[in-house]
């Protein structure tokens, strides 16, 4: 599961937002073009409101962007474990079908709404389909899927809701309709401290969290570590090219920090010998010099190409930061002590 901030300080949400309002507002005008009063929409009729026509990749682009190209769920590069997907954390069903407020209703507040929106692989979106995220069933339990950014603060998103957009209301019958106020997304260090990776394994913390969410419920849901001891109860949805994916990164990470340990030995063993200098000679030192010369830019090579590996751009950044981070600071204090002392000399 990634975190990923997503408000409206953020220029791809504003933009984002644009294009979604103007959707809203040529989706009333298609609404007011085909519904007649005590008629119910045809389907077809709620296939032509609900497009997003050619601003369809405008939102796919923005949203990529927001989720830097990576699935909300299982923080693939969308294009790799499968393709992507515009996912509707609250699925685009729900209120669907029932009168044409819960049609209008619906295609406001959950089709066109940004905090609804996210990035997702084709695996994980198949995954969850049209299932409820607040009243998920998984192994006979009854739980709530953790979320991207946002969640409705009501878990009934139904024909009985109504969203906030002022020109909706004269389309309400509902004499009492419920305003669906969407709360804040954990913060990140909340998150952390319910998803951390323990090498390539997602691990799970329900207890410090302190929100009505299954952490470890939402990673079985979406089979994030290809447990097979969980029968999902859709077709199709063992992740262990996922998981296989993530065991090579992790070992492939771990051997380039282990080169960058063996480097630094060395250049600390050269810089401890320059240092005693026990009547080298002349042409030793100066060998010792170029060593510890070719060893400082070898290192900082590694350095470079490591951090670039902690970017959230970055596929399985977080494994990558729960797993090294500490070590990764260590190993650059040491760098940044024996480069100041060369640089004195």
């Amino acid at each position: 599961m990634r975190w990923v901030e997503k408000s409206k300080s953020d220029y791809r949400v504003t933009q984002l937002n644009q294009i979604l309002e103007e959707l809203n507002e040529e989706a009333v005008q298609k609404y007011q073009a085909l519904v007649k009063k005590g008629k119910k929409l045809t389907d077809s009729q709620k296939t032509s409101i609900n497009q997003y026509d050619d601003n369809e990749k405008s939102v796919r682009s923005l949203l990529n962007q927001i989720y830097s190209n990576r699935c909300a769920y299982c923080g693939v590069k969308i294009g790799i474990e499968a393709s992507e997907d515009i996912e509707h954390y609250y699925p685009k069903k729900h209120g669907d079908g029932r009168s044409n407020d819960g049609f209008i209703i619906n295609s406001f507040l959950l089709t066109r709404n940004w905090k609804n929106l996210h990035i997702s692989c084709s695996k994980c979106n198949t995954r969850k389909s049209t299932d409820n995220p607040s009243k998920i069933i998984l192994n006979g339990n009854e739980i709530k899927l953790w979320s991207p950014n946002y969640w409705s603060d009501d878990s009934r998103v139904t024909d009985k809701l109504t969203c906030k957009y002022s020109h909706v209301e004269k389309f309400k019958t509902n004499p009492t309709p419920k305003i669906v106020e969407w709360k804040e997304p954990v913060s990140k260090e909340d998150h952390k401290k319910a998803f951390r990776y323990n090498g390539h394994l997602i691990k799970t913390d329900d207890s410090k969290h302190g929100l009505p969410l299954s952490a470890k419920a939402t990673v079985d849901y979406f089979d994030l570590n290809n447990n097979t001891s969980i029968t999902p109860n859709k077709v199709g949805t063992r992740r262990a090219n996922l998981v296989t994916r993530r065991l090579r990164a992790h070992s492939a990470f771990h051997q380039k920090m282990d080169h960058l340990q063996s480097v630094l030995n060395l250049l600390h063993h050269n810089n401890a010998e320059l240092k005693r200098n026990n009547g080298l000679k002349q042409t030793t030192i100066e060998l010792l010099n170029l060593n510890i010369k070719t060893l400082l830019q070898i290192a900082h090579d590694y350095f470079l190409s490591l951090s670039e590996l902690f970017n959230e751009d970055v596929e399985f950044s977080e494994m990558y930061f729960d797993n090294f981070s500490v070590l990764y600071l260590k190993l650059a204090d040491v760098y940044l002590t024996i480069k100041t002392e060369v640089n004195k000399k």
